[in-house]
This record gives structure tokens, sequence and C-alpha cells, in this order.
């Protein structure tokens, strides 16, 4: 939380904590949640060209296309002082990971092949929100919070197959969700990467109302709700690729 001044927590830090606060209470009230198995029923279950559940596997490839490009800017703009460059290299390495785990879950849906889709969604989830903690609040919370952000969002992934309590896990997944966009009405900055951020959690939140409309978007469309899913949110990994690019234009050399 930033400092008004030498003795003074800033209200907006308060905010943020106590939005936090809040869904941590919930979740400990709440008690465990379990993995609903009717979550392996997907809409979409058509065999082509020998694959399994083609739709559900083949548009995961997407990911890896975006998080690639992420990389590949990252790896052109090398010389370039760009803030929190570890954070996005991490996502991006998450992300294109995403394309597999994903892909080999659905192949055959399990709670034991979940858990290779998870974890790498996990990975981008924490290295997103790091970079926004460092690029809107403090460069310090970014970088030393990085590593630990990374080992809980992995941990929450281990805890669930462990336990039965996904708890854990749906907090890492939609808290910084609820985080984000109070950081950036809070903590505003003369950023053009900012409105990228913001179509990211657009098609974040697409991608979710896609997942659990699965079987009526099939029925409409002729492609499952699922299936657009990972279309929608591998277009928000595109969207942190063009973040990164209008930072970088402005970037320092190192």
């Amino acid at each position: 939380m930033r400092m008004t001044g030498s003795n003074a927590f800033d209200w907006r830090g308060w905010c943020l904590f106590a939005i936090a606060a809040a869904v941590l209470a919930s979740s400990i009230a709440h008690g465990p949640v379990a993995q609903d198995q009717h979550y392996h029923r997907f809409a979409d279950a058509r065999h082509l060209c020998g694959v399994a559940n083609f739709w559900n596997v083949a548009t995961n490839a997407p990911f890896l296309l975006f998080g690639g490009w992420g990389l590949a800017v990252l790896y052109r703009r090398r010389t370039v002082a760009l803030p929190m460059r570890s954070a996005y290299v991490a996502f991006f390495v998450g992300a294109s990971c995403v394309a597999f785990g994903s892909a080999y879950y659905h192949l055959a849906p399990s709670d034991d092949t979940l858990v290779w889709d998870r974890l790498p969604m996990t990975v981008a989830f924490m290295a997103f929100f790091a970079a926004i903690l460092g690029r809107y609040l403090r460069p310090t919370l970014g970088t030393r919070g990085l590593a630990p952000l990374l080992l809980i969002g992995l941990a929450s992934v281990l805890w669930w197959r462990v336990s039965g309590d996904l708890r854990a896990y749906l907090i890492v997944q939609f808290l910084p969700i609820l985080l984000i966009p109070a950081i950036l009405l809070l903590y505003p900055i003369r950023s053009p990467a900012t409105r990228f951020i913001w179509a990211v959690l657009g098609l974040y939140a697409l991608a979710k109302v896609l997942e659990t409309q699965d079987a009526v978007v099939y029925e409409a469309v002729g492609i499952s709700g699922h299936s657009l899913k990972h279309v929608s949110a591998a277009l928000g990994v595109g969207c942190v690729v063009l973040a990164v690019r209008a930072e970088s234009r402005l970037a320092p050399q190192a």
C-alpha cells in the first residue's frame, strides 16, 4: 500500500485490503468446495480426425500462438528497460503452456488431467497480477512478489488434489480479477497500455460467461461455449501482448 505521508497509509490501499479480506473471510465461512464432476461433461464431445472432443482440444492452439508472440515481442525488445519484464515472461510462458495442459485435459477430462490444465493457468494468473501490482502500485511489489505469487498459485492446485478442497484455487483465480479493476480505478496512470488491460478483463469475463453457457451456446451457434471460452481467453493474452508493445515503445533503453 502506498504511503500518503510518513506515518499514514493511503486509504486506497485499505480499500484493496478490505476486498481481499472480505473474499478470504467469505471463503473460510463457506467451507470446503469440492470439484463438481459434471464439469467434465462438455456439450461438444465430437470426435474429428481421430481426436476426442476435437473442438475443445483444437481451440487451445491460440494460447500457444499468442503466448509465443508475447515471448517474441519481449525478445525483440530485450534492450528496452521494460517494467515488470520478468512477470510478463512468466505470464507468456504460462499462457503458452495452457495450450498443452488444456488440450491434454480435454482429450480425456477428469480430475487427474484437470491438474495439468490448472497448473499453467495459475502461473498466468499470478504473473499477470504481479505485473499489475508492479506497474500500478509499486515496482517492488511486482518484482519481489512474483515468485511467492507463483508458488501460491501452484500450491493452490496441488492443495485441491490433496485435500479435495477448491477454495484456494478459486481465490487464486478470482481475487485478482476483483482487485485488478479496483487498482486501475484507484491508481490511474497515464499509459497507453491501460486500455489493453481493460480489454483483458472484459475478454476474461466473456470467457467465464461462455463457460457457464456451454450447452446453450452450442445449441445456438453449433460451437460450444467452452470452445469459444478458449478463444476469448486467448484473445486476452493477445491484449497483454499489445499492452507490452505499447509500454515498450515508451520505455528507455536498458
